[in-house]
């Protein structure tokens, strides 16, 4: 069922929605944050029906009393958008206030006004500060490309009780200036990365930059993670248990279609996953509450949720810059991987580094969503969105208010 709601804003009443679904005994079970389709205004919801395709619905609404409009929405990102009743209690003060920050957020300048990175040679030595488990984790920055409204939305949606979250503009590589990265010897001219890949591994690495500059520790996510419930505690509490040396934690890894190399001191061992039992069922995942493990990691791929030392991203910026095409050897395995990508280069200093993964993983990957590194990479520039507005042959996004 969809309804709606109003709230007097400069002497103007204005209508927002919300999703609300009813058990057996019609009693109210889950509910949705509220959200306007088009704009603030007077919007009414006047019909919901399913869509002849069986997997999606249609809303009918109307803007002011005119502008007939059709919304077609996903019925799995409905679900995944309402809340139990409870959990909506405990989190709506908290997503009030994320959603304000993801406004002003896409108001901050864009990743061409900030630095990039300086050259490896410009970095000095630095002293590590007292450290207390609540700084452990630093700051927690998203890297969300402009463009990606859809993107960003869904995140806020998925993580509402995750409090103070920078957003950072990622860098879109289909529009860096090459010469100048090469002149600043950011990249070697034989670089092959693709756009995606290498927009993508600028935006890592200005992060980096950010964790020495600063000197303290840096929290990166990428706008298709799904994280834990109490994520900052838990990754607190398990950072505090890490050597006090220690240089970066994995709260999550590619185990897809890939492997993890471990370090077991009496032994190196890879792993290979199956039976993934919480794809598809990311509330049960971010509900879960077995005890975490921190593993010393040898190679791992993904970087979509990783907590790095100052010591651990000034390892990682003299290692990996200049950007540059090479081959990476896996020490004692014969495996030998191309550089296609940043998490490919960073496989190829963890063996000397104070590395870990954390397991079970705190953080996933949404693997329904289309990469906007791969989606760059292969030359596309379409992102379906995920809910579509039809109106006078337009096609916009849905907007999230609170």
């Amino acid at each position: 069922m969809v309804l709606h709601e109003w709230q007097i804003q400069h002497t103007r009443r204005h209508y927002f929605h919300r999703f609300v679904w009813f058990d057996e005994s019609n009693r109210l079970g889950r509910l949705s944050r509220r959200f306007f389709f088009k704009k603030i205004a007077s919007e009414f919801a006047s019909g919901l029906a399913w869509h002849f395709t069986g997997d999606r619905v249609v809303v009918s609404f109307g803007i002011d009393d005119h502008e007939p409009t059709l919304a077609i929405i996903e019925a799995r990102d409905i679900r995944a958008a309402l809340f139990e009743v409870d959990r909506h209690r405990q989190a709506s003060e908290a997503a009030c206030g994320i959603g304000r920050l993801a406004w002003e957020a896409l108001t901050l300048p864009t990743a061409s006004d900030l630095a990039v990175v300086q050259t490896p040679g410009s970095y000095t030595a630095l002293t590590l500060p007292e450290r207390t488990e609540g700084h452990l984790i630093g700051d927690i920055h998203l890297i969300n490309l402009d463009l990606s409204v859809d993107r960003l939305r869904k995140f806020w949606i998925r993580n509402s009780d995750l409090s103070g979250v920078v957003r950072v503009s990622a860098i879109d590589g289909r529009q860096v200036d090459k010469r100048k990265l090469i002149d600043d010897r950011i990249i070697n001219d034989d670089l092959t990365y693709l756009p995606g890949s290498l927009g993508c591994s600028l935006s890592h690495i200005r992060l980096w930059q950010k964790a020495v500059s600063e000197n303290r520790p840096i929290t990166v996510l990428e706008d298709d993670a799904i994280c834990s419930l109490r994520f900052r505690e838990r990754a607190g509490d398990i950072l505090s248990k890490l050597p006090r040396n220690w240089d970066i934690i994995h709260w999550g890894f590619d185990h897809a279609s890939k492997f993890l190399w471990i370090d077991l001191v009496f032994a190196n061992a890879k792993l290979a996953f199956y039976e993934k039992k919480w794809e598809g069922k990311e509330t049960d995942f971010q509900s879960d509450e077995t005890p975490r493990t921190p593993v010393k990691i040898r190679h791992s791929f993904g970087t979509y949720g990783y907590s790095l030392s100052p010591e651990g991203a000034r390892a990682l910026l003299e290692f990996c810059l200049p950007l540059r095409k090479r081959f990476i050897p896996f020490p004692g395995t014969g495996i030998v991987i191309e550089d296609i990508c940043i998490d490919c280069a960073m496989c190829g200093i963890y063996p000397s580094m104070e590395a870990f993964a954390c397991i079970p993983p705190l953080v996933l990957h949404d693997v329904q969503q289309i990469s906007d590194r791969i989606e760059r990479d292969d030359a596309t520039a379409i992102q379906p969105p995920i809910v579509r507005i039809e109106c006078a042959d337009r096609r916009e996004h849905v907007s999230a208010l609170d």
